[in-house]
């Protein structure tokens, strides 16, 4: 389980604190863009554990105001939705773009292949639940 459920009756949960989870991503990725930068957040609305990430990368940009979140996209429980919408970007936006943050995995996949340096431009990528991903070339996984 990966968030909490207070209504549960449950006696104790053990397990992600996602706002803390988000906080040292937004800190790992304003470190990446060196303090500057635009950024697409995939999520999907309505589930706690992805709003308290989402909140945790919010608080953590507060203190880097040139770095913006520039979309925050619901992949609706569909990884194709991350990949086609990073395909775009990266046809139409590759220079508006700096990063791609990716809070639960099925949108790490399809954006983290998708993203692949183009022309030797490096976007950050930082996809939280995701197996680590490598591939051939100069940029890192």
């Amino acid at each position: 389980m990966d968030s909490d459920a207070p209504d549960s009756k449950r006696l104790f949960f053990i397990g992600t604190n996602n706002y803390q989870a988000g906080l040292t991503g937004g800190e790992r990725l304003a470190a990446e863009l060196k303090g500057k930068g635009n950024v697409v957040v995939f999520t999907m609305p309505g589930q706690a554990n992805l709003a308290e990430r989402l909140r945790g990368y919010r608080a953590a940009l507060d203190s880097h105001p040139q770095i913006k979140i520039t979309r925050v996209v619901d992949i609706a429980g569909d990884p194709r939705v991350a990949f086609d919408t990073t395909t775009q970007i990266l046809g139409k936006e590759k220079d508006k773009v700096n990063a791609f943050v990716c809070l639960e995995a099925l949108a790490g996949k399809g954006s983290c292949y998708r993203a692949q340096p183009v022309q030797g431009k490096r976007q950050v990528i930082i996809a939280m639940t995701l197996t680590r991903i490598r591939w051939s070339g100069s940029a890192k996984a």
